[in-house]
């Protein structure tokens, strides 16, 4: 009979246990498993907090107008209640209903702008250099949401899309298509193109990076080569500036007197030394064939002979040097034609300068 009645016991302590627990479990559904912050117009917009009220209600099963309103009243905080109580003056607004609290809200917080003002922000709206297609789409959806389209919303779009893409080539290319093209469709094609050009912006950089591991080695050794022309380091003949001249020596046009193979090594170095030295800066020009040379005439006449250009300097005699006399002398000197007389002053290089004001003497 004892373990009867201790069986019996144990039994209404289980139940009661059980009751207990699914009366605490009901107690703590009926209560609201979230919470909705307080409204801060300065960090949300009311659309937005309106949005996020809605789902709590959705979340906690409140169905009924009333508790939303209770809700909604409770957790605005002091600053959005009281500006709903200036509204709403003098009728309080708990007596109002959920939609008619927000109207009041919403029409407060934004009020509705002329459609004019907004389409014209949003026909000018174009795709910025470094602006991407997604984020452009996204701006001009934000932008037609004022724009009260209606059911022209898509077809707004896709012409706005089009009529401001940065890229030409591919605008031409969608305008070109007919009336079937979609919004999607003039999309996919240039985000498609979007992605390519990444891509090989990628692929490009690279391929650059690797080239420059290994430098050419004709640029290492470009200051050992000798010119065959004048004789210079650092250039070869077919670049070289004095490749028209003729030499002094054989008459020959594409080397100078120095470098000159018709005389010996020894004979070229006496003359090499004791030759007067001319230096000559002059405007190159590829497509003249005309021979540009520098003679000597009586011992003393220098001559150049030269194209025209569109400056009129196309060859400048800056110096001449004797080394070989010690006395003074005089130096006739013919430019284009025109005859000049310079004195050499003893122990100087004399200098010498073609300007108009000289050759019009």
């Amino acid at each position: 009979m004892r373990k009867v009645a201790n069986l019996a016991t144990e039994l209404m302590l289980a139940s009661l246990f059980f009751w207990c627990t699914l009366t605490i479990f009901n107690m703590a559904t009926d209560t609201l498993i979230i919470k909705v912050e307080p409204f801060d117009p300065d960090l949300e917009k009311w659309e937005s907090y309106e949005e996020r009220t809605i789902q709590f209600f959705l979340a906690n099963d409140v169905t009924e107008d009333k508790k939303k309103v209770a809700v909604l009243l409770s957790s605005m905080g002091p600053k959005g209640y009281g500006l709903l109580k200036s509204l709403t003056t003098p009728t309080k607004p708990s007596t109002l209903t959920f939609p008619d609290i927000c109207k009041r809200l919403h029409d407060y917080y934004n009020p509705k702008p002329p459609v004019l003002l907004e389409r014209f922000r949003f026909y000018n709206q174009i795709q910025g250099p470094s602006e991407k297609i997604a984020e452009y789409l996204a701006e001009l959806r934000r932008l037609s949401s004022t724009c009260n389209f209606g059911g022209f919303l898509n077809e707004a779009l896709r012409d706005k899309f089009v009529c401001g893409l940065f890229d030409t080539a591919i605008q031409k290319k969608l305008l070109s298509e007919d009336d079937s093209l979609t919004l999607d469709k003039a999309v996919k094609t240039p985000m498609s193109m979007e992605s390519a050009n990444k891509n090989a912006a990628i692929t490009k950089g690279e391929t650059h990076s690797v080239q420059r591991v290994s430098p050419t080695s004709s640029s290492l050794n470009a200051s050992k080569l000798q010119c065959s022309c004048c004789g210079k380091n650092g250039h070869i003949k077919k670049d070289c500036c004095m490749k028209s001249f003729k030499c002094f020596n054989c008459g020959r046009i594409g080397h100078l007197q120095n470098v000159c193979r018709d005389k010996p090594a020894t004979e070229q170095s006496n003359v090499q030394e004791k030759t007067s030295k001319y230096k000559f800066s002059y405007r190159k020009n590829r497509k003249s064939s005309k021979v540009k040379q520098v003679r000597e005439v009586d011992g003393a006449e220098c001559n150049t002979d030269s194209d025209e250009s569109d400056s009129g300097n196309e060859i400048t005699v800056y110096y001449v040097n004797s080394l070989g006399s010690d006395k003074a002398f005089k130096v006739d000197v013919e430019i284009e034609n025109q005859k000049c007389q310079w004195k050499s002053i003893l122990g100087q290089a004399y200098r010498l300068s073609r300007t108009r004001r000289m050759l019009n003497r």
